[in-house]
């Protein structure tokens, strides 16, 4: 089985939304592999000592078992265009190292990241969920190319509606932001619709 990444938030020390990691982990393993992971990823998990202040990314590659565990500190991108791209086969329900899918789409593109359209409906940019904004409500693509630990939270919590968006309602929309386990809902500048190249 290809090797998978779960990328883990700490912050001052301490995991964040470990659980839902923890869970997809788990659910990946089992349907890729047909084995049950028992990790106690609380115990393996532990912050540098030069490390336990503000936000550091923790990245975990793993199959059936852990194969490394990385420490490193967090540097956001900066995202202000986006271009639309379309691919109606793209795969990606399962987060593995190799993202050749994602390079081969950006190849030629000149804006900061991709938006992709599968099946005429907008799913991720090529390295985190979206959310758009209408005004009253916070939505998010019903059908992502890969269901994220923190879009997960934001849905249960109420915070995050699902729906079906077509790349032809963008204009009902006032702002899109990015999150995923490492940005939450604002820690990202919001991209005004009309930075997204159609």
């Amino acid at each position: 089985m290809s090797p998978l990444l779960e990328t883990i938030q700490f912050w001052d020390g301490k995991a964040v939304n470990l659980s839902f990691h923890l869970e997809r982990m788990n659910r990946s393993v089992l349907e890729l592999s047909g084995i049950a992971l028992s990790i106690d990823l609380e115990n393996i998990l532990t912050c540098p000592s030069d490390m336990v202040t503000g936000k550091v990314k923790c990245r975990v590659i793993y199959d059936p078992e852990i194969r490394s565990v990385t420490f490193e500190p967090y540097l956001p991108r900066l995202i202000r265009t986006i271009k639309l791209v379309r691919d109606d086969a793209i795969s990606y329900n399962y987060k593995f190292i190799d993202r050749a899918c994602f390079e081969k789409l950006k190849k030629g593109i000149f804006q900061d990241d991709i938006l992709i359209v599968r099946h005429g409906l907008l799913t991720d940019v090529s390295y985190a969920n979206i959310i758009l904004w209408d005004g009253f409500h916070w939505k998010t693509p019903a059908n992502p190319l890969l269901a994220g630990t923190k879009r997960r939270q934001l849905i249960e919590s109420g915070f995050l509606l699902e729906a079906e968006i077509p790349p032809s309602e963008l204009h009902m929309f006032k702002e899109l932001r990015i999150i995923n386990a490492m940005l939450d809902p604002l820690d990202h500048p919001a991209i005004d619709i009309s930075g997204i190249i159609q």
